[in-house]
């Protein structure tokens, strides 16, 4: 049994490989391909990866691809967006650009509108011009239903908008997937979802939050939520967001 899991393991780091080879013109660019491919292979599986992601962390990559291609992706170049995007990492922000971060968060729709914040760190401006938080609403759906959707298809339509503007961005983009532990072989047909909205706030000032120079000595690795009917007044407009995400770029 564990024999045919290491073989179905290696045939798709080899399939993935492959793949991400294919359209390199020369042997050393397919060498650096192979060597960055199969050392994110070799990062997510010390992790011991039991199986697809969970449907928080598909969430949270909904989330953060939504915010790519709204906010980001228009206004910069898709190797600039995969230099900006550092969720996948695990660092406490999502995007930084410049001066200028985004935490990203998405929500299942609920009778209380309830958000998840995992660390004392996330809502930390320290350090920063400017800090946003993007909230993406999102509800269960049936595959029937208009406009659903599940975690591949949004993978895909990310992928593609990259694709249109810098085919070469794809192997970084594909890299950081890995880095969140999706695998494009995968089934995940099985839970779709509609986009509902989504909504920037600026995180400033007396904005409800716990950050770590507040925090009593001896505490630390904090996990709250913030109820968004609370924050009415920092919200601000997309428009206004991706004007401040252009202009911290500029400054860089």
């Amino acid at each position: 049994m564990r024999q045919a899991e290491h073989r179905e393991i290696f045939y798709r780091l080899c399939t993935d490989v492959l793949e991400a080879t294919r359209d390199c013109k020369d042997a050393a660019s397919a060498l650096h391909v192979m060597l960055r491919r199969t050392w994110r292979w070799h990062q997510l599986l010390r992790g011991e990866r039991d199986g697809r992601l969970s449907s928080e962390a598909q969430k949270g990559l909904i989330g953060e691809l939504e915010c790519i291609a709204n906010i980001v992706l228009p206004h910069f170049s898709p190797s600039e967006v995969m230099t900006f995007w550092e969720g996948p990492a695990g660092l406490p922000k999502d995007f930084v650009i410049g001066e200028t971060c985004i935490e990203v968060k998405a929500r299942h729709g609920a009778a209380r509108p309830l958000i998840s914040i995992s660390s004392e760190h996330q809502l930390d401006q320290a350090g920063f011009q400017n800090l946003f938080l993007y909230v993406v609403d999102l509800s269960s759906a049936a595959v029937s239903d208009e406009g659903s959707f599940n975690l591949s298809d949004y993978v895909d339509r990310t992928c593609q908008l990259i694709h249109e503007k810098d085919p070469g961005a794809i192997e970084i983009f594909e890299t950081k997937l890995l880095e969140v532990g999706y695998l494009k072989e995968d089934d995940y047909s099985d839970r779709y979802w509609i986009r509902m909205g989504a909504q920037g706030y600026q995180v400033q000032d007396d904005f409800p939050r716990i950050v770590d120079d507040k925090l009593p000595v001896g505490v630390t690795d904090v996990c709250y939520k913030i109820d968004l009917g609370d924050i009415q007044d920092y919200k601000l407009e997309q428009a206004e967001m991706e004007a401040t995400i252009t202009g911290a770029a500029s400054e860089r």
